[in-house]
């Protein structure tokens, strides 16, 4: 137990020194800059529950970022959506990887029901 114990702090130790190790800006390019499309899916996010994401970086400092969720469901002629567009951006503060950022925008919903005597869809 005490090996194990003293193998993963050993491990973690590792994995944090290389995580913190300096590396000069200027001899390599940045990550976000390589590669400047990002897709991913966030779990309790912008848009409720997930939603799918697209970044683009358009500057070194700057991502635009557009996504997608949806909730709802029903079967047949009974059913209702609602779904979540979220449109914004992130201000990177510092031109390093992993550095910190500023993140705004707006999310648009939308809301449609088929059910019963109701047919009706909500921005």
């Amino acid at each position: 137990m005490f090996k194990r114990l003293l193998a993963a702090g050993l491990l973690f130790a590792v994995c944090a020194a290389a995580c913190l190790a300096p590396s000069s800006a200027s001899a390599q390019q940045l990550f976000r800059e390589r590669l400047r499309s990002d897709v991913g899916i966030e779990l309790l996010g912008k848009a409720a529950v997930y939603s799918f994401y697209y970044q683009y970086m358009a500057t070194k400092m700057l991502g635009l970022e557009a996504g997608f969720g949806a909730l709802g469901g029903g079967s047949g002629d009974d059913n209702a959506t609602i779904a979540f567009f979220p449109i914004g951006a992130k201000l990177y503060l510092i031109p390093k990887d992993g550095s910190l950022y500023l993140n705004g925008g707006i999310t648009i919903v939308t809301a449609g029901t088929d059910s019963g005597p109701f047919d009706d869809s909500t921005t």
